[in-house]
């Protein structure tokens, strides 16, 4: 089905809050197949961005997420590095501001590397992953940017995430595993109890 994707993520794969790519993906789909879905953390965004995203999606109905290769990667959580693995508690799917907070679901762990200060991330909630991934006819792509005007069409940056769709002349880099995602597709997720933390001010 991936083959064919109308919308999806581009996700920089690699070792992550001192975890490998194989102990991530071994974990996750372990997570997934007893819990019918799980949630992959990524960097936050702001939530111009959030609600920018949600729009594009509003009119799929599948939604996969490529992740690449992860050659050459680094761990954000190194030794050494500012940032640190954290287990998030509490996640709420990004429906809006106001979509309620649940604790983490029993036998889902989302360590994810936080900077100082920090205290949300996003995640994609995944419903199936995908690996090792057969060899395809990789399409050229478009990637969304709201700072730069919406659909582009010049290569796609080697990070972060990014919303993206075939189309343009600059074909999709290798990838190493691909998630199907389940609705609302993305949610966000925090270390921190929700009736007494302080919220991150996502500013654009």
């Amino acid at each position: 089905m991936y083959k064919d994707f109308k919308i999806g993520f581009w996700h920089p794969f690699g070792p992550h809050g001192r975890e490998t790519t194989q102990e991530i993906l071994n974990r996750k789909r372990k997570e997934s197949d007893n819990n019918g879905w799980t949630l992959w953390s990524f960097q936050r965004r702001t939530q111009a961005t959030l609600d920018c995203w949600q729009r594009e999606l509003a009119s799929v109905e599948q939604v996969f997420v490529f992740c690449s290769d992860g050659q050459g990667a680094v761990d954000p959580a190194r030794d050494g590095n500012g940032s640190q693995p954290l287990d998030c508690k509490y996640y709420r799917f990004a429906e809006g501001s106001a979509a309620p907070w649940h604790p983490m679901p029993p036998g889902v762990r989302v360590p994810h590397p936080f900077r100082p200060g920090q205290t949300e991330a996003l995640a994609f909630v995944v419903q199936q992953i995908t690996y090792p991934v057969e060899s395809f006819d990789r399409p050229a792509l478009e990637w969304f940017s709201r700072t730069q005007g919406g659909w582009r069409q010049r290569p796609l940056p080697t990070r972060p995430e990014y919303l993206i769709r075939p189309g343009g002349t600059f074909p999709m880099r290798k990838v190493s595993a691909v998630l199907q995602l389940k609705p609302p597709y993305l949610s966000v997720v925090t270390i921190e109890t929700p009736n007494s933390r302080t919220y991150d001010q996502w500013t654009a």
